[in-house]
């Protein structure tokens, strides 16, 4: 119970306590898998509820997991194919990400893609059933955690909020782990010391790959970086990289990325914002305007970024003398978003700029109420008190 409430993945505790005690040879009771399976239903059906008629999100980015484009017999047969790469960055993790999205991992509909993987699946599954069949413990409870640990998030059973990510590898690796001891257990009866060196060998050559992938982690400029060279058809992390590189004052590289991710998907809104952030960086102030506009233009309101970018347009317009433009659109931001301080300060810096004090000190007091260190509104309030003075 605490495990669900914790995270839905736990729906798999049922399955994988009777794999276990099957494999041991010491099924309990139905009525105590009936409890938990009682429990899980129950469980299902409330968050059925609390969903509104589904699992999972609402609505999945397209850029974080495509495969939501797909019918579910395509998205099925892809996400088969695309599972087989978690076995092979479990055999030999070189490169690794924290992101897959859009456009790295290519889909398909055609069987010469798709076949071969479907057909290298089911065998997979039948060698696992036979070793269920024969009560194999090991390999059978290997197997076990491998199949359930991936049954949520592969995409298979329901869509998910992604398309591919390591982490969701994390507890399915136990399963791998289990085998690769198994498969030493067998070893070692060709030679203790052989089944050793070879365990030495892979711990010193995994534990090398993680001092050197930890590095990546160091901070989001060097895990931006390695992703980037990692992915180079994500448009996210292109456009995370280019950012990096637009801190760093390196506008040939920012711009370099930001190009590359505009041309994996142009209507990618980061990649359109950070365009106009380069733009207003190098002086080209028209070109700046332009790629913010369209940028709010293709956001959706629910966006995470929409205010901030929203406000960055209304900022440059005021820069550009464009006051009627900044004046209507933080009128409507202010309209839909009034719990958002940077509007009101903007608006505030506005209201200054065209000599109405007293509305600039009353947005601005707005702005602070919102966000104490909201410095724009402090400035603007400075400046409205020294417009005052005699």
């Amino acid at each position: 119970m605490l495990a669900l409430l914790s995270k839905e993945s736990a729906i798999v505790l049922l399955p994988l306590a009777m794999a276990g005690d099957y494999a041991r040879g010491k099924l309990k009771s139905w009525a105590r898998y009936g409890g938990i399976a009682a429990f899980s239903l129950v469980y299902l059906g409330l968050l059925w509820k609390i969903e509104g008629g589904r699992f999972g999100a609402a609505s999945v980015s397209v850029m974080d997991n495509p495969l939501v484009l797909l019918p579910a017999n395509l998205r099925i047969l892809n996400a088969l194919r695309i599972a087989w790469r978690y076995v092979g960055l479990l055999i030999f993790p070189k490169t690794l990400s924290c992101d897959y999205s859009y456009n790295q991992i290519p889909l398909f509909a055609d069987a010469h893609h798709l076949l071969f993987p479907s057909i290298a699946a089911l065998a997979l599954v039948g060698a696992w059933l036979w070793t269920v069949w024969r009560r194999k413990t090991g390999f059978l409870i290997a197997g076990a955690v491998f199949f359930a640990g991936f049954a949520v998030t592969s995409n298979i059973v329901t869509k998910t909020g992604t398309i591919f990510g390591e982490r969701l590898a994390y507890f399915p690796s136990v399963g791998f782990c289990l085998l690769v001891a198994l498969g030493l257990g067998l070893l070692s009866a060709y030679g203790r010391r052989l089944a050793i060196g070879v365990l030495v060998v892979i711990v010193t050559v995994l534990a090398a790959r993680t001092v050197v992938r930890n590095r990546d982690w160091h901070d989001n400029a060097t895990l931006y970086m390695a992703a980037a060279d990692a992915v180079p058809n994500s448009a996210k992390m292109r456009t995370y990289r280019g950012l990096i590189y637009l801190d760093q004052k390196q506008l040939d590289g920012a711009r370099a990325d930001f190009e590359a991710a505009l041309a994996i998907d142009p209507d990618f809104p980061n990649a359109v914002e950070a365009m106009g952030m380069l733009e207003a960086r190098a002086g080209n102030g028209t070109a700046a305007l332009s790629w913010l506009r369209r940028a709010v233009e293709i956001s959706d309101r629910s966006d995470f970024d929409y205010d901030y970018r929203a406000a960055s347009l209304a900022s440059l317009e005021i820069q550009l003398g464009r006051l009627d433009d900044a004046m209507r659109l933080l009128n409507r931001e202010i309209a839909q978003s009034p719990g958002y301080s940077p509007y009101w300060s903007n608006r505030a810096a506005l209201w200054l700029k065209i000599g109405r004090t007293a509305e600039a000190r009353s947005d601005a007091l707005a702005a602070l109420r919102l966000d104490p260190a909201n410095a724009q509104a402090a400035g603007v309030l400075n400046a409205n008190f020294k417009v005052q003075q005699p």
